[in-house]
C-alpha cells in the first residue's frame, strides 16, 4: 500500500518538519543539513527522526514525548532535541509551539490576559507552559548538543491587564496544578548534585559530560500531561490535521485553533475518530486507514447540485492546492528530474527550492485556498522556477527533443498533467510549436511551463 511505499515517510516528514519548526522561523531546511555546528547537525538528525518515525508507524504519543522531553534514550531519537534545541533557550517560543504543534492550541492569545474569545484558555495557563520549559536550557556537551534542565529558578511572575501579580504556576490548559518543590520567601536556592538524576552532569560548557536531568522535571510534568490517555488534546489535535491533510480542510478550521470559538463541523466525528486513535496507541497508519476508507474521502471534487456546498460540510470533495514542498517537488518531477530513495534530487538544492515556493505558495494547513497575482508573478519571472524548465541532458525537454510535434504534446501533457491531450488542446499546441518551430527548444520549454502553471497541475481536485 502507499503507507508501506517510500515516499509516505518522506512527505510526512516534510510535513511535519513544517508543523513543528514554523517555516522559515529559524533556519532552512537546506542550513539545517549542512552539518556546520551543533544546530545544524540536529537539524539533520531532526528530519531524519521524523522519517523514521513515520516510516515505523511508531505511537504518535511516543513522538510527542520524546520532542517534548528531548531525553535521546537511542541514537535514532536524538534528533527529536531540535524542536526545543533551536528555540535557544526562549521558553516563551517552546510553549506557544508546542501549544500549536501538538494540541491545535493558540495559547499565546492569553499571553496579557484570559483568551477574549475561548474563555478556557486562563492566562495562568499560558504562563504555566511556559514555566514548564523555563529551567530549559541547550547545551553542548562533551557527548553533543543537548537541552539541559535546571532543578532550580526559573519562578517566575505575569501580571495581567489590571496591573495585578501572580506567580506562574505549572498549570496547564485545565484548574489542576503540578506540586513543585518551591523555596520559602527570602530563601536562596542553592545547585546540589543530589537534586539530579546524573550527578556527573553538574559543569559548563563543553566540560559537562552529559545532559542535566533534574530529579523533578518540569518538562517531565508537562509530558506527562500531553501524552496522559485521560487528556483527549494530543489525539484530537492529530487527528485533525490528519483529516485535513487528507481532506483540504480539518474538521476545526484552522487546524491550531482547536477552542471553543471553533467548534467542529461533526464533533461526533471528531470525538469517534479521536478515541479510535488514542484507544489503538496513536497508531498514525491506522488512522489514515479509516480516512481513507470513508465515503467522503471517495466524494468527486463536483458538486451534485447546481450550488458548491459549504467547505465545512465536506459534501464534496475539496480543491487542495499544492502545498509549497509539494509543488516544488512535482514540478521537478514534470520537468524530468527523478528522486532518490531519500527524496533527494541529484543536481538540485531542494530545500532551497521549496523554500522559494514557501515564499509564495499555500502552507502545509493554509487558512485560505486563495491564487494570488504574487504566486503568477513568480511563476513568470523566478529564476528558479525558469531553471527548472531548461533542457539538460537528464530532463524531459532533452528527451523530447528527438520527438516529432505530436508526439512531444501528447508526452508533455502525459507527463505533466497524467492525461492525453484533448482534441482542441492538441490543436492549440501544435499552433503553438510550429508558430516557433525557429526555435524549437524554447517553444516546448514555454508549453511545459504553460502546463506546469496550468491550475490542473497546481491543484489536486
Amino acid at each position: 500500500t502507499l503507507l508501506d511505499g517510500p515516499d509516505y515517510p518522506v512527505r510526512m516528514r516534510e510535513v511535519f518538519d513544517v508543523v513543528f519548526m514554523e517555516r522559515g522561523a529559524f533556519e532552512s531546511p537546506r542550513d539545517r543539513r549542512r552539518g556546520g555546528g551543533a544546530n545544524s547537525q540536529l537539524g539533520d538528525r531532526w528530519r531524519d527522526y521524523l522519517e523514521w518515525s513515520f516510516r515505523e508507524n511508531r505511537s504518535w504519543n511516543s513522538v510527542a514525548r520524546e520532542i517534548l522531553l528531548a531525553r535521546p534514550a537511542t541514537n535514532e531519537t536524538r534528533g527529536a532535541m531540535q524542536f526545543l534545541y533551536a528555540r535557544k533557550d526562549n521558553a516563551q517560543q517552546m510553549a506557544e509551539a508546542a501549544g500549536s504543534a501538538l494540541l491545535g492550541l493558540q495559547a499565546k492569545c492569553a499571553q496579557c490576559h484570559d483568551h477574549p474569545l475561548a474563555p478556557e484558555i486562563k492566562q495562568s495557563h499560558y504562563w504555566g507552559m511556559v514555566a514548564a520549559f523555563n529551567r530549559s536550557k541547550a547545551v553542548d556537551t562533551s557527548a553533543g548538543a543537548g537541552v539541559a534542565e535546571s532543578a532550580i529558578g526559573g519562578f517566575i511572575k505575569f501580571t495581567n491587564l489590571k496591573g495585578g501579580s501572580s506567580d506562574a504556576l505549572l498549570r496547564f490548559l485545565d484548574d489542576r496544578s503540578v506540586d513543585e518543590p518551591r523555596p520559602k520567601e527570602d530563601e536562596k536556592e542553592t545547585d546540589a548534585v543530589e537534586k539530579y538524576v546524573n550527578a556527573v552532569a553538574l559543569g559548563e560548557g563543553k566540560n559537562l559530560k552529559a545532559v542535566p536531568v533534574p530529579r523533578f522535571s518540569r518538562r517531565e510534568e508537562f509530558a506527562n500531561w500531553v501524552c496522559d490517555t485521560n487528556n483527549p488534546l494530543l489525539a484530537r489535535a492529530f487527528v485533525n490535521r490528519a483529516w485535513a491533510l487528507l481532506m483540504g480542510r480539518g474538521l476545526v478550521h484552522p487546524v491550531d485553533r482547536m477552542d471553543s470559538s471553533r467548534p467542529a463541523s461533526h464533533p461526533e466525528l471528531l470525538d469517534w475518530l479521536a478515541a479510535d486513535f488514542a484507544t489503538s496507541g496513536h497508531d498514525v497508519k491506522r488512522l489514515f486507514r479509516n480516512i481513507t476508507a470513508t465515503r467522503v474521502y471517495q466524494l468527486d471534487s463536483r458538486p451534485a447540485g447546481k450550488m458548491r456546498p459549504p467547505p465545512d460540510s465536506f459534501a464534496c470533495a475539496l480543491d487542495k492546492p499544492l502545498s509549497a514542498e509539494v509543488f516544488a517537488r512535482s514540478v521537478l518531477i514534470a520537468t524530468g528530474n527523478e528522486p532518490g530513495p531519500g527524496g533527494e534530487f541529484d543536481g538540485f538544492d531542494l530545500p532551497r527550492l521549496q523554500k522559494s515556493f514557501a515564499d509564495v505558495y499555500p502552507d502545509v494547513f493554509p487558512i485560505e485556498n486563495i491564487s494570488s497575482l504574487r504566486q503568477a508573478m513568480f511563476l513568470s519571472n523566478s529564476g528558479a522556477v525558469d531553471a527548472l524548465a531548461k533542457s539538460s541532458s537528464t530532463n524531459a525537454l532533452a528527451r523530447l527533443a528527438a520527438l516529432d510535434d505530436v508526439a512531444k504534446v501528447r508526452e508533455l501533457f502525459t507527463r505533466v498533467l497524467g492525461r492525453e491531450p484533448r482534441r482542441d488542446e492538441l490543436a492549440r499546441a501544435l499552433d503553438h510549436l510550429r508558430a516557433r518551430s525557429h526555435e524549437p527548444t524554447t517553444a516546448t520549454q514555454q508549453l511545459l511551463w504553460a502546463l506546469v502553471s496550468n491550475a490542473e497541475f497546481r491543484i489536486n481536485h
